[in-house]
């Protein structure tokens, strides 16, 4: 998936969708998550360190090139990493959930997007997830990767990848 490319006020929401989609993180962890949470890791690298907030699962996540452009945007103006277009933090999930639809409303999005009108913070969520089964993950791995304790939530945000890998199969083997 694209991000758009925003204007100098927008970058905030841009960040937002870049953090989601290449963290696999909540929105509900998003407006708490700290500049200190960023971390250099002994043979990892960079990476973001957070407890999600609904599972209180500590869930690192190693910060891939894409990922840290889309950090090093912007001035650092608060504590929190995620800020709103005024450069102070979102007071609550709902505030930045808000400014999402905001943001989905106005022509700048649906130039950019224009057949995303119903993509959501928490979709990307699921397209992270997605991503990480279409590269062999384990749905275990999975839910630890986006910080469920449930498994089943690791397969459950990647299943339709399972039905698409089925349909191919089916017409591969139907097709002879």
């Amino acid at each position: 998936m694209c991000l758009p490319s925003e204007k100098p006020n927008r970058k905030s929401l841009r960040q937002v969708i870049g953090r989601e989609l290449l963290t696999g993180m909540r929105g509900l962890d998003m407006p708490t998550l700290m500049h200190a949470d960023i971390k250099i890791i002994p043979n990892l690298g960079k990476a973001v360190l957070f407890d999600a907030e609904k599972k209180v699962e500590f869930v690192p996540v190693v910060v891939i090139p894409e990922l840290d452009a889309i950090m090093a945007e912007g001035e650092k103006t608060a504590v929190t990493v995620v800020t709103n277009s005024l450069g102070k933090p979102f007071p609550t999930e709902y505030a930045m959930h808000k400014a999402w639809q905001d943001f989905k409303a106005k022509n700048t999005f649906k130039t950019a997007l224009p057949e995303s009108s119903d993509l959501t913070l928490h979709g990307l969520r699921v397209t992270y997830s997605s991503e990480l089964r279409d590269l062999g993950f384990a749905n275990c791995e999975i839910a630890d990767a986006i910080g469920d304790k449930s498994e089943s939530m690791g397969g459950h945000y990647s299943s339709h990848f399972d039905r698409l890998e089925l349909a191919a199969k089916i017409a591969a083997k139907m097709a002879r």
